[in-house]
């Protein structure tokens, strides 16, 4: 049952955006041309960055070990749903 939650469900997932790639492409940059999707994307590119030095950062000089990776997830945890705010004020 865990394998089926682990391996399937990213599986599935997979199997639906390569079977739709063409709309999420299309969704996906008309969602950009709006503000709320410009910090949407902003703040998944902070969050991806921030995975991708997370090793690095914990090695700043003269901040505590875990500070800037947790301020830069914090932010974009912000960002995220200040753009799911705004998407929803717009759709109203």
């Amino acid at each position: 049952m865990y394998a089926l939650v682990v391996v399937g469900v990213p599986v599935a997932i997979g199997v639906f955006v390569l079977a739709r790639f063409r709309v999420f492409w299309r969704e996906g940059w008309a969602a950009v041309a709006q503000p709320w999707g410009r910090v949407l994307a902003a703040s998944v590119g902070l969050a991806v960055l921030t995975e991708i030095f997370e090793k690095q950062l914990g090695h700043v000089p003269g901040v505590p070990k875990f500070f800037l990776e947790e301020l830069f997830e914090l932010v974009a945890a912000i960002g995220f749903f200040v753009a799911a705010i705004g998407r929803r004020v717009v759709s109203l």
